[in-house]
């Protein structure tokens, strides 16, 4: 018996059975796709053989020299939505791809390795990564219409121009895909020995079109799949034939030798001598040079004037947030704002320092200070004032309507609440720091960090809203 941890994956079959869709295997003659594939391997291991700067692989070839990686592949055809990926393999989800490749993930990772791509980072909600890492690829789709086979030039698109947004009514932006590589995943024989598996051998994910752990090529923007789903349909101007013999291009957008991505650490600080208590007031110092020296110290539009600089030097830049701790709320709150009306320009790639806490735990929606308000009740946490208390409350529906019982623990500091969520008892992912609006940032992760394993999910409630008593 094998096991996967921590992913369980269908079969192909039962992946089949299970959605009711209609596959390209059921469509196709596949026994002349595998001859396709293999009657090409021949003639490439032939013909490179002995080149030690061309990778030959099944359904792959990898040219050091011209920097570029060649995948075969055939179209599904597929013509209605959602469609979330732009390649997958046969154990994919075919439905909603634009095409199919019998090329291993794995080996497409090794390629693009080998003409000198370095695969980046997935990413990893849980751990609060929400912006895609790596290297920026070019993918176009190339084929003929002469009866040829070949990876010929006779037609080629970019990737994004098979795929329409709804909402814009536009081909995606044609900014590449990110090279993240696909996350492993153990794999446990009935003898109890682990191996390390590339998870999108398993799954068969190689180019997707939303923000994916298991695919081996991203898009290089925030795209949630809940978010996206249904909103992404096949380019009506860009449609294949089922079946269609396809090569996949895949060249490095960076030149030879140097990289696109920049990792920076910005500071939110009070300057010397001033009170911060909006968000103008604080310092914005940006690092990242070896000798950890200010790139930026200054306001935030110097900060946004430096990010504005990096994309336009074709850069990718990467922000990781370090709070003072003597900031209190409302500027944190204030600079929390500022980075979600910012969301939707992709401009800033910001995830927080693992001791810090994401920006978003400062933006609760406000009725959630109503416990009937919410839809699951978390466990509050007041401190600040002469007594700190745990709030656990449990909720019933009746006929008349729901009703609520409240279990209160009183604790001192915070080892008191280490102590008592350590105990042995479920608690709800979700924590509420309920706090007085001057406490500090300090104070806060004083509080959360020892306790961040029980509750993943944190918002900071401040005690200056008239709903909270």
């Amino acid at each position: 018996m094998i096991r996967l941890f921590p992913i369980v994956f269908l079969t192909v079959a039962a992946i089949h059975i299970a959605t009711g869709q209609d596959h390209l295997i059921d469509k196709v003659d596949a026994q002349a796709v595998k001859s396709w594939y293999a009657s090409t391997l021949a003639e490439n291991l032939q013909k490179y053989g002995d080149n030690p700067d061309v990778m030959v692989r099944r359904g792959v070839i990898a040219n050091r020299k011209t920097r570029e990686v060649l995948v075969q592949a055939i179209a599904t055809g597929v013509q209605h939505d959602p469609i979330e990926f732009f390649l997958v393999t046969e154990f994919g989800r075919d439905y909603e791809a634009i095409a199919v490749t019998l090329a291993k993930p794995s080996i497409i990772h090794q390629a693009l390795e080998f003409i000198g791509v370095k695969p980046g980072n997935t990413v990893n909600a849980p751990e609060l990564v929400f912006w895609p890492k790596g290297e920026r690829v070019i993918m176009h789709f190339q084929w003929q219409d002469n009866g040829e086979d070949g990876p010929g030039e006779a037609h080629s698109v970019r990737a994004e121009k098979t795929i329409l947004d709804r909402r814009t009514d536009k081909s995606l932006p044609e900014v590449g895909l990110m090279f993240t590589g696909s996350v492993t995943v153990q794999e446990e024989n009935e003898d109890g020995v682990k191996t390390d598996r590339y998870a999108a051998d398993l799954g068969g994910e190689v180019a997707s079109d939303f923000n994916e752990r298991w695919t081996v090529l991203d898009v290089p923007y925030r795209a949630e799949q809940g978010v996206n789903y249904g909103r992404l349909m096949p380019n009506p101007e860009h449609l294949f034939e089922v079946g269609q013999r396809l090569w996949v291009k895949l060249t490095p957008m960076a030149p030879p030798g140097e990289t696109r991505i920049r990792d920076y650490r910005l500071r939110l600080s009070a300057p010397d001598g001033v009170e911060a208590r909006t968000a103008a007031d604080l310092l914005y110092t940006v690092t990242g040079n070896e000798k950890d020296e200010p790139l930026v110290a200054g306001s935030f539009e110097d900060f946004l004037a430096f990010l504005q600089q990096q994309i336009a030097d074709e850069r990718d830049p990467y922000i990781t947030l370090a709070l003072d701790r003597d900031l209190t709320i409302p500027p944190l709150v204030e600079f929390a704002q500022m980075i979600e009306a910012m969301g939707e320009s992709q401009i800033l790639r910001l995830d927080p320092d693992p001791t810090q806490l994401y920006h978003q735990a400062f933006l609760p929606d406000p009725r959630w200070y109503d416990r009937e308000e919410r839809v699951i009740q978390p466990l509050e946490v007041f401190i600040g004032g002469e007594t700190q208390r745990a709030v656990l409350t449990e909720e019933r529906y009746g006929e008349a309507g729901p009703t609520y019982t409240e279990k209160i623990t009183e604790f001192n500091g915070p080892e008191g609440l280490k102590e008592l969520v350590s105990k042995d008892e479920e608690w709800p992912a979700t924590l509420f720091l309920r706090v007085p609006v001057g406490t500090t940032y300090g104070t806060l992760l004083d509080y959360y960090l020892p306790v961040r394993e029980h509750f993943p999910i944190l918002f900071v409630l401040s005690e200056n809203d008239p709903a909270a008593d």
